[in-house]
C-alpha cells in the first residue's frame, strides 16, 4: 500500500527525482534501494552551494484511515558535494527610497510606494500556553508570569539622535539605542549599525547586549513592518511547516512557498506561532514589488516569523475569534529563538535552547525589488526630529 519516491534538491529546489522500486518487506526487516547517479543529476548538482537527498513514503491507495497519498514517513540528508559553491547574498537592481530613523529607517520605498516600514529590535513574543506553565501545587514560576514581572512585554523603546555618514560605500546609518523595563529591572542595550549601498542594498549589523537580570528570554532580534500586498511569501530554509529550536527535526530544508495568511496556525488560544527557521533567504511579494531578506554569508542563518497578527495582537485577543488580522504584515528576523517546550503538561524546553544573557553579534541583508524595470534614483531624506 505504499510508495517510495526521492528528490534530490540543489540550493532547496528540486533538480531531479523518481519513484523507488520497494520490495515486499516482512515486519522488522530491512532492504537496500537503489537511486540512479545520472550525468544529468551530477551536472545539476554541480554549481550548488548546498544539496540535500529526500526520501517520502506515502500511501499509494486510501485506506479506512489515510486518504491516497497520505505522507506516512520521509527523511531528509544532505549530499557532500566536492566543491560547493559560496552562496551569493542577493544584490540590488533598483535604488530604493530610504527615509532614515531613529532605529536605522523610518521607511523604504520604491517609486514612491512604501514597503517596509520602521525596524525595531525585540526580545519579546506572545507567551505560548507552554509559556504559561502546567497546572498544580507543585506549579513553578511559569515563563509567562516571570517575563511580564520583568515588564518584557512592555519594554519602552529609546534611541539616540542616528549618526549619518558619506563614503564611497554609500551612506552608512549608525543607531544606538535602548530597552527600558518600565519597572526598572533591566536595560538591554542596542547597536545597529545600516550601511544603504550605494547600489540600493542594505547591510545591517547588530550588536545586542542582554542583561544579567533577564537570564530566560523569549528571542533577540529585529521586527518590521511589511506593507499591505506583499503577501507572497517564498523563503530558502527549514519548512514547510513551522519550526522552533526543539522541533528543528521536523522541518526539511527546501525552498517552500506560502501567502502569509497561510503561515498562520489555527491555535485556539492566540500565542506565538509560525517561526521558520535556518533562513538563507525570504522574498515577500505582491503587485507593488518585492522584499528580500537574507543572512549573512559568515554568520548564522536566521529564524523568521511573519504574520498578520502582530505580537501585540496575539497577547490582547482572549481567543482565535477575537483576533483582526491586519493588512500590513510584522517581520520577526531573530537572531535567537527560545524553544516552545512542553510545560503546559510536561517540563520546559531544554536549558541548552534557551536564549541566555549576554553579547550577541550578527549581520543580515535588505534588497528591495519592483515588479519590472525601475529606475527610480537612490533617495536619502535625513531624520527629522
Amino acid at each position: 500500500d505504499l510508495e517510495a519516491r526521492w528528490v534530490a534538491r540543489a540550493d532547496g529546489e528540486p533538480v531531479a527525482g523518481g519513484v523507488l522500486d520497494l520490495p515486499d518487506l516482512p515486519p522488522r526487516s530491512t532492504a537496500s534501494a537503489s537511486i540512479p547517479v545520472t550525468p544529468t543529476l551530477l551536472a545539476s548538482l554541480a554549481d550548488a552551494t548546498e544539496a540535500h537527498l529526500e526520501v517520502t513514503v506515502s500511501q499509494r491507495v486510501a485506506t479506512p484511515w489515510a486518504d491516497a497519498g497520505h505522507v506516512v514517513g520521509w527523511d531528509q540528508h544532505q549530499i557532500v558535494l566536492d566543491t560547493p559553491r559560496a552562496r551569493r547574498v542577493p544584490r540590488s537592481r533598483v535604488r530604493p527610497e530610504v527615509e532614515i530613523g531613529p532605529s536605522g529607517w523610518s521607511e523604504i520605498s520604491l517609486d514612491g510606494r512604501r514597503l517596509v516600514g520602521p525596524v525595531g529590535v525585540t526580545i519579546w513574543r506572545a507567551p505560548t500556553d507552554n509559556d504559561g506553565g502546567s497546572p498544580g501545587p507543585d506549579r513553578q514560576a511559569s515563563n509567562r508570569a516571570r517575563w511580564h514581572q520583568w515588564g518584557l512585554d512592555a519594554l519602552v523603546p529609546h534611541w539616540d539622535e542616528p549618526g549619518i555618514t558619506h563614503d564611497g560605500h554609500g551612506t552608512r546609518v549608525t543607531a544606538r539605542g535602548s530597552l527600558v523595563s518600565p519597572e526598572g529591572r533591566g536595560e538591554v542595550r542596542w547597536h545597529r549599525t545600516v550601511l544603504i549601498e550605494s547600489s540600493g542594498r542594505i547591510r545591517v549589523d547588530e550588536l545586542a547586549s542582554i542583561p544579567g537580570e533577564f537570564f530566560d528570554i523569549p528571542r533577540i532580534g529585529a521586527v518590521l513592518e511589511l506593507a499591505a500586498g506583499l503577501e507572497q511569501v517564498r523563503w530558502w530554509g527549514l519548512g514547510p511547516h513551522e519550526c522552533y529550536p526543539d522541533r528543528r527535526a521536523s522541518g526539511m530544508v527546501g525552498v517552500h512557498r506560502a501567502s502569509v495568511g497561510d503561515m498562520a496556525e489555527p491555535l485556539v488560544h492566540p500565542q506565538e506561532h509560525g517561526a521558520r527557521l535556518d533562513i538563507r533567504e525570504a522574498e515577500f511579494g505582491g503587485p507593488q514589488g518585492r522584499v528580500r531578506v537574507a543572512s549573512d554569508l559568515a554568520g548564522p542563518l536566521l529564524h523568521m516569523r511573519v504574520g498578520h497578527d502582530f505580537d501585540l495582537d496575539l497577547e490582547q485577543a482572549p481567543l482565535a475569534s477575537d483576533l483582526r488580522p491586519r493588512e500590513t504584515a510584522e517581520l520577526h528576523l531573530d537572531l535567537a529563538t527560545r524553544g516552545v517546550g512542553t510545560g503546559s503538561c510536561g517540563p520546559d524546553t531544554r536549558p541548552d535552547l534557551r536564549v541566555r544573557p549576554g553579547t550577541y553579534r550578527w549581520r543580515w541583508w535588505l534588497v528591495v525589488e519592483a515588479p519590472g524595470p525601475s529606475e527610480a534614483a537612490l533617495t536619502v531624506r535625513p531624520h527629522s526630529t
